[in-house]
């Protein structure tokens, strides 16, 4: 039973995801290794598959994967000098034709992992093989009874699968996860979680092996950890290898490892996490596959137009209901303006109100006699001010109180005691004329009108 990735670089859909197993077939040269494997809570159990069952696999509908060797398909970074990921994502396709020998356009290929540079840049990790080595791959597997859903590719394959099996013991510790098959050696470097590159070359060439296994990172004295698996991976075989490297390390030999590749294949077509890609891709893809994407296509389109149906008839209801809102409130304004103008007012708007201001002012000017009848009474004025008259031995001739005019004349003992009256009624200070022969001052207290 194998644990699912848990952590590393960005993390990617499953290329099978809805199916609940598959078979993972390791079909190299004349050698083939299967295995069949179910998801069981997060988690994918690998069993094995006996060889002479191959063909039978599909009488139970379960996909198959399978994949391309590195001496099949490559794995290629790729820098482009871009701080967002969709321009570098544009170019990075041209800026992998440069390295390679021949042209891309020959080749299927698949950016697998994306992600920005401490300089602000943008890198990428390319899957690709070329087209003439995916149909020959295919043709192979068709020879011997299958048709793969999936052609993973090796190199991601080898280290996301030695990332699960054996976790790195340190978070920035160097490894190298070797696969080890009668005459080649696949060799996948990497720090902690992150996958460097991948390289094949003679399983006897030792100064070679040595010379890859060199940390990319300078100043790194710590020996890399060594992973080993494959077919070859025997106590025999690992043990001339180690002496033939003068024991470079750490080593560790993986469980079942003639059968590591497929489950590999298996598990990171089943489960989510870094570094997955499929190169039977375009029009070269599976046509399970093929209709799968279709039918998300057509579920986007009309999981589309259903949000569409629904936000307009969103819309219809909020129009619907402010329209009721607007034609209360217009009934309520109407109702108003009648009961202000007193009649029914048939007009809108601005004329509704102007018929409004009218009659107000026409009711106003016929209830003006009831309103100054109701007006309290002008004799407490009139004493108020007969009052103050006294008190300043002021001789009143003519005291005139009404709503429209006030005049109060007569005669003051001095010339400033009949300010009492203007303050009093609140008027304008009084007019005063030449002393009389008793020496005393006339005065008038005025407001409104003319005397």
């Amino acid at each position: 039973m194998l644990s699912p990735m848990t952590s590393g670089p960005n993390r990617s859909e499953a290329v099978l995801s809805g199916w609940r197993g598959c078979y993972g077939i390791d079909l190299q040269g004349e050698r083939c290794v299967a295995v069949r494997a179910e998801r069981v809570h997060g988690r994918v159990v690998c069993s094995p598959v006996d060889g002479g069952a191959i063909e039978r696999l599909g009488a139970e509908g379960l996909p198959v994967v399978s994949l391309m060797g590195e001496r099949e398909s490559f794995t290629r970074w790729v820098e482009a000098p871009y701080g967002s990921i969709r321009k570098a994502r544009k170019v990075f396709p041209t800026l992998l034709d440069i390295q390679l020998p021949f042209a891309l356009d020959d080749c299927l290929y698949s950016f697998i992992e994306v992600a920005r540079t401490p300089a602000g840049h943008s890198r990428g990790l390319a899957a690709a093989a070329r087209r003439t080595h995916v149909s020959a791959k295919l043709a192979a597997c068709e020879a011997r009874g299958f048709d793969p859903m999936v052609l993973d590719q090796a190199g991601p394959a080898l280290w996301t699968q030695a990332l699960l099996e054996a976790p790195p013991a340190a978070p920035q510790r160097a490894r190298i996860v070797a696969w080890l098959d009668e005459t080649h050696a696949t060799l996948v470097k990497g720090c902690g979680s992150a996958f460097e590159s991948a390289h094949t070359l003679r399983v006897d060439d030792a100064d070679r092996m040595r010379l890859l296994a060199v940390p990319a990172e300078a100043g790194s004295d710590a020996p890399p950890e060594w992973i080993l698996c494959g077919p070859a991976a025997t106590p025999e075989r690992v043990a001339a290898l180690w002496s033939a490297l003068g024991e470079p390390g750490e080593q560790q030999v993986l469980a079942e490892p003639g059968a590591f590749l497929a489950r590999a294949i298996a598990t990171r077509a089943l489960l989510s996490g870094p570094y997955r890609c499929n190169l039977r891709r375009d029009d070269l893809a599976h046509a399970a596959l093929q209709r799968r994407d279709r039918n998300r296509g057509r579920r986007s389109v009309i999981l589309a137009l259903a949000a569409a149906l629904i936000l307009g008839a969103a819309d219809a209801v909020a129009l619907w209901m402010l329209k009721g809102r607007s034609r209360m409130v217009e009934r309520s304004v109407a109702a108003e303006i009648d009961a202000l103008a007193g009649y029914h007012v048939t007009a809108r708007g601005r004329d509704a109100l102007r018929s409004v201001q009218d009659a107000v002012q026409e009711r106003k000017a016929e209830l003006a006699p009831f309103v100054e009848a109701l007006q309290p009474g002008r004799i407490p004025q009139v004493v108020a001010v007969l009052e103050a008259a006294r008190t300043n031995d002021l001789q009143l001739d003519a005291v005139l109180l009404s709503p429209e005019r006030i005049e109060v004349s007569g005669t003051s003992p001095d010339w400033t005691r009949c300010e009492v009256l203007a303050t009093l009624l609140d008027c304008p200070p009084p007019k005063r004329g030449e002393a009389l022969a008793s020496e005393r001052i006339p005065f008038s207290v005025m407001k409104g009108g003319t005397p």
